[in-house]
């Protein structure tokens, strides 16, 4: 079956279809036809929709589903820009030369073609296998975690995509996965083991009468006191990565290739278990502030305590005690611990002058007494914000603050007033971030502690409050050109704009992917110097590290965002496309 034409007409039914206003056909109208293959095989794919929409107002669109010889077109549409999107089951749902969050619009009206397009659509991946434990025997309801390796942010990372429970089977199984590098995690606990708790004995107030009648109150200490634990089963299963390692630092990355079903199977083996002995104060839920227990997985933080706690959607059916065990007030004793660094935080009490703190912590022998409130004490931080130009602070304005190594620790809302405050701040060097859904800000200003800043860095202390002033500038520019090579547009490359000092400025990094004539536009532009670079399958690299973008930097073309600007700014030259 071939798929008919669909002119003008066709289109203004399919939009009138959706509720939706039809654009004004042009006196000579254009055309966008192509084919959808997959991306894997070539092969031509029929049963797919594709949906067409309007750059400039993206509720006028339409659809249609292409034949057995993948074939689309759309006709009489006007000079302008489309956007194009296919989907099909069993295959990544992705806008036409897709990457990421960007894609490529068609033009329509010019010298490009837009008769002639391939829409390549990637098959689904899955992902799938068993848990294992030492005796090969099944897992059940252990927490499998999938991790993705990217570059979307500019620089390598791997974060946490889904998590899920094995089955009956001790199987799992991830489905529609694009193709890219993951990682596989599993946290269990042994069904045999036997993680013996503490009781507290004794303790309380005994009175006693005199001969002469008075009476004597007496305070009797309590002990705590431990069973033998049963050789073989006080054990229990570190959180395991692929291939079988215990520390993310060793994981092997599995590269999932689009339409790939891999089977992956991982084997649990335990060690001795600790018990360990939360000592702390004052009063959180039934009495005792449980601190959080965290162990680095790659670029996050794993909340071990609430994995073993969590014991998963049948958890009236394990017979097994919680590893929490209260033993008194400001002491509780978790069990069931493997070996090794762990990082505790404790919040803050308001009202009781308790503050929250973080600890790194070797856990190595069982019984072992931490004490959280012994730790680093976090810190707090009072914001100020006032908006250059502006009268007010615009609704939904965020800040936020960012470490060194690119991790956002905190963030907060700026009130209607002009205030915003974070706490349990961890002490460090912070850069301070601020923008809304629709708009990025810049730290033009900052009076800290009433000491003026340089720049928009932050250094929080031990438990100190700190108390800061921030002028914002809004980011309201668009930086427009065109990217060529050989003279001619080029579709599908990566826009990169670099701003004038790279390794202290990355959120003034702006992006984008050229159209079919090889158009761009950079939105949400903060006033300043920058170069905007063109690179074809730049998509993988590492573009916001200043020592792999300045190998570019040489071909790409200056300009100056004046302040104040919130019109569009037009680069003067083509902008010449770089190879990888």
């Amino acid at each position: 079956m071939t798929m008919r034409e669909v002119g003008v007409f066709g289109l203004i039914a399919l939009l009138g279809a959706c509720g939706l206003a039809a654009p004004q056909a042009a006196a000579q109208g254009y055309r966008i036809a192509g084919k959808v293959v997959s991306s894997t095989t070539g092969e031509r794919l029929g049963r797919v929709r594709v949906t067409i929409a309007d750059v400039r107002d993206r509720s006028r669109t339409g659809s249609v589903i292409t034949g057995d010889d993948g074939a689309f077109v759309f006709a009489n549409l006007p000079a302008g820009k489309y956007s194009l999107k296919a989907a099909r089951r069993g295959f990544i749902e992705s806008y036409f030369m897709q990457h990421g969050q960007f894609s490529t619009a068609i033009v329509t009206g010019g010298e490009v073609d837009s008769e002639h397009l391939v829409f390549r659509l990637t098959p689904q991946a899955i992902l799938s296998g068993r848990v294992f434990d030492e005796a090969g025997e099944a897992v059940r309801k252990a927490r499998v975690a999938l991790f993705r390796q990217d570059q979307n942010a500019g620089f390598e990372r791997v974060h946490t995509m889904a998590t899920q429970r094995t089955d009956d089977r001790g199987a799992y199984e991830f489905a529609e996965l694009a193709a890219g590098n993951y990682f596989l995690s599993v946290t269990a606990r042994p069904w045999y083991a036997v993680n013996p708790r503490s009781m507290q004995t004794g303790g309380g107030t005994s009175r006693t009468r005199s001969p002469d009648g008075t009476w004597t109150t007496e305070t009797h200490e309590a002990t705590v006191e431990t069973p033998e634990a049963i050789a073989g089963f006080d054990v229990a299963y570190p959180t395991t990565y692929y291939p079988d390692v215990t520390d993310s630092d060793e994981a092997v990355p599995i590269p999932l290739r689009g339409g790939e079903r891999l089977t992956v199977d991982m084997h649990l083996n335990p060690v001795p278990a600790l018990r360990v002995v939360i000592r702390t104060s004052g009063s959180g839920a039934m009495g005792f502030a449980m601190p959080q227990i965290t162990k680095r997985a790659f670029d996050s933080e794993d909340d071990i305590l609430a994995a073993y706690m969590d014991r998963g959607p049948a958890a009236q059916d394990d017979p097994r005690p919680s590893v929490v065990n209260m033993l008194g007030p400001g002491m509780a004793e978790i069990s069931g611990i493997p070996a090794g660094r762990y990082t505790l935080r404790m919040r803050g009490i308001p009202g009781t002058g308790q503050a929250g703190t973080r600890s790194e912590v070797e856990l190595t022998q069982d019984g072992q007494e931490v004490t959280p409130s012994a730790g680093e004490t976090v810190g707090s931080v009072k914001f100020a914000v006032q908006i250059a130009g502006e009268a007010s602070v615009p609704q939904e304005l965020m800040l936020a603050l960012k470490t060194p190594e690119r991790k956002v620790v905190r963030g907060a809302p700026v009130n209607a007033e002009g205030k915003c405050e974070m706490q349990e701040v961890p002490p460090g060097k912070y850069e301070l971030l601020a923008a809304t859904p629709n708009t990025d800000y810049a730290v033009t200003g900052m009076v800290v502690n009433g000491g003026v800043s340089r720049g928009h860095g932050l250094e929080i202390a031990s438990g100190t409050s700190t108390e800061a002033t921030v002028t914002l500038v809004a980011g309201e520019a668009v930086v427009q050109g065109v990217a060529k090579r050989d003279g001619k547009g080029m579709a599908g490359v990566m826009i990169v704009m670099v701003p004038k000092d790279p390794e202290t400025h990355q959120e003034l990094f702006r992006r984008d992917q050229s159209d079919s004539d090889g158009t761009f536009s950079l939105a949400n532009v903060i006033p300043g110097d920058y170069t905007v670079l063109a690179i074809e399958d730049g998509w993988d690299l590492n573009w916001s590290e200043p020592g792999v973008i300045e190998h570019y930097v040489p071909k790409g073309q200056k300009v100056v965002v004046p302040a104040g600007e919130s019109g569009t700014v037009k680069l003067e030259r083509a902008v010449e496309v770089e190879g990888k």
